[in-house]
Parts: C-alpha cells; structure tokens; sequence
C-alpha cells in the first residue's frame, strides 16, 4: 500500500490509535499508521499504564471477584464530577465487558490475579509485562494484519473538506489521501505554554514524565478546523507520588529553598500514568523543621520515614511553611 492510497488513516500510536487500525484492518480496511514516535518510543501514554477496568459479573484467572455495571459506574463517577455525557459513561462500561476477549484476541496477555494486603485484581484486569508489552502485542498482530506504521512522522496539517478530512500532511513534505481519518494523538500535556493558560504559573513546576511528542499539535489542527470540544481542560487523573524518587529530571518549584537540604513533596498533573516508581511534577523542596508538627518525620539516622497522609498540599508557587494545616498525601525523607 503507498503512502497516499489508505481506506484508512490513523494519526497517532498509542492504544487508542492502534486499537483502532486493528478494528478496521479486521473488516477489510487498508490502514496506515502515522505514529510521531521513533519504533523504540511508539505506545504513547498508554506504554506507561498497566491495567485496565471492565465490569464483570463474575471472577476468572484473572480476576478475584465480581464487578459489576453499578459498581464501576459508581467509581466512575467518584473520579470528579458526574460524566459530561451519561449515555457515553453508560455505553463505555456495558461494552467494557467485551474488551478482555477483544483484547486477547489481538494479542493481549493477562497476569493471572494476585492476593494479599494489597489486592487490587478484583476491579483491575493487569496486562502482562505491562503496558508497553500490550503494545508490542497489538503492533505485531497490526503487522501481521498488513496495517502500514509509519514511525517518526508528524501530522502537521489536516485537509479538510467541509465537516470531512480528505487527507494529511507530514513532516517530510508527503499528502496522504484516505477516505477516513481517525485522530487518536493524545492531548498537550508535554506542552507546558499550553497547560499555563489554565494552571498558569504553577504549570511551570510540571515535570512530563510522559511522552513529550504530546504537545497538543494535532489536537490544535482539530481546534483550527472548528472540531466540536468536550472535556474540562483542567481536568486530570492524578498519581501516586513517590517523594523520596532521585531529583533528577525534577525542578524546584520554590527557588528559595534550592540548596538547603530537605525533602520533597509533590502534586501530580495531567500526564496519564506512570511505570514502575513514579515521579512528581510539580515539587517543592521543604526542610524538615518548616513542617507541621503533625506530620514532621522523627529523626533517624540513616532511617527512612513516612509521615502520615492526610491530603494533597494545593500547587502554589510557594512552598507550604510552620504551620501548614495541608500536610501532603506522603512525605518520605532521610534526616
């Protein structure tokens, strides 16, 4: 298939993207890939995750127990607000029943169900190996289908006729003409300009540990094309934060406190999921004796210590000081 004859052109290359191409090659489809990532980085922020939810009614290998529609709505629902569209919620989590079978059947390995203190396989259906070795998976059963992937390629322009997009322009000078066009590139969450203009200044502590190909540039040739919007910008699912994670790649979000030692604390922003330990974004350097008395962290030499959680320190650009009534989900620090 040449680069400019698709039935189907898919700009992106994460699980959206890729899930997408395989339901298309699967009714007959010529699909073409165009995913911005070098081969090594392909997956977007989906490379990052581990898991997903389905409702079920009963448990397997893979799962400890009963989920169901109520249940999973509810949780849902609890993430923030209520869902801007009901009939998308609903549809979402009836169909989620199937995903596991679709999943397996294009390539999708499961780890089987884990017990103990910490069990959480009972809502959560975990891949095996991870999110990247999903995508891996899904790439190869692509391959195999005959989809085109085109790595290292930006979409930098959208031609659109009317309400339809007859075609796309790359970075190395092609047009590539297909029937349809599916937009699955992420959101601008790498894009840091693009996050102050509704996080302002404290958008300059984010620290994007995921892609940084995410900087929004498709999503803004939608946006000049009069594409409909939904969603809240400011919306995001925030992580765990593990404090005590080596700085490297992190910022001072408060420069008066650079050099003096302490320990770090941490608000999580809209960058999707992490792999293995976390890292914070936005963080603060706090000394020890700056902290309520609630949460300061016994000295022990050579010991490390957790203080307990209580909530989330809100993002500022200044540090929380004596006297804070917000101490931080976990502190972890050596004194």
């Amino acid at each position: 298939m040449s680069a400019g004859d698709a039935d189907i052109a898919v700009g992106g290359g994460g699980n959206a993207a890729i899930v997408a191409a395989l339901t298309a090659a699967d009714a007959g489809a010529r699909v073409l890939v165009q995913e911005r990532a070098p081969v090594h980085f392909r997956g977007g922020n989906s490379r990052h995750t581990r898991n997903i939810r389905c409702a079920h009614d009963t448990g397997d290998e893979y799962t400890t127990g009963p989920y169901p529609f109520a249940e999973l709505r509810a949780d849902l629902c609890g993430v923030g607000e209520v869902p801007s569209d009901e009939r998308l919620a609903e549809l979402t989590i009836r169909q989620s029943a199937d995903a596991p079978a679709w999943m397996s059947a294009h390539g999708a390995r499961w780890q089987p169900a884990l017990t103990g203190t910490l069990n959480l396989a009972r809502a959560n259906r975990f891949f095996l190996g991870g999110g990247r070795a999903l995508l891996n998976s899904y790439y190869r059963t692509a391959e195999r289908a005959g989809v085109a992937i085109a790595y290292d390629t930006k979409v930098t322009h959208l031609e659109v006729d009317g309400e339809i997009c007859t075609a796309l322009h790359t970075d190395d000078g092609r047009r590539v003409r297909a029937s349809s066009v599916i937009c699955a590139s992420g959101g601008f969450e790498a894009d840091l300009a693009w996050l102050g203009r509704y996080w302002g200044e404290a958008a300059e502590g984010f620290h994007v540990r995921g892609p940084a190909y995410n900087d929004g540039g498709f999503f803004r040739e939608l946006l000049d094309a009069e594409a409909q919007q939904a969603g809240e910008e400011r919306g995001f699912h925030a992580v765990a934060v593990d404090a005590a994670a080596r700085p490297r790649g992190l910022r001072d979000a408060h420069p008066a406190a650079a050099g003096d030692r302490g320990i770090r604390s941490a608000a999580a922003a809209p960058c999707g999921r992490g792999r293995g330990r976390v890292r914070a974004r936005a963080v603060h350097r706090i000394r020890p004796r700056d902290l309520p008395d609630a949460v300061r962290p016994p000295r022990q030499p050579g010991a490390l210590t957790w203080a307990t959680p209580l909530r989330w320190w809100p993002i500022t650009s200044e540090p929380p000081g004596a006297g804070s009534s917000s101490p931080t989900r976990a502190i972890r620090s050596s004194s």
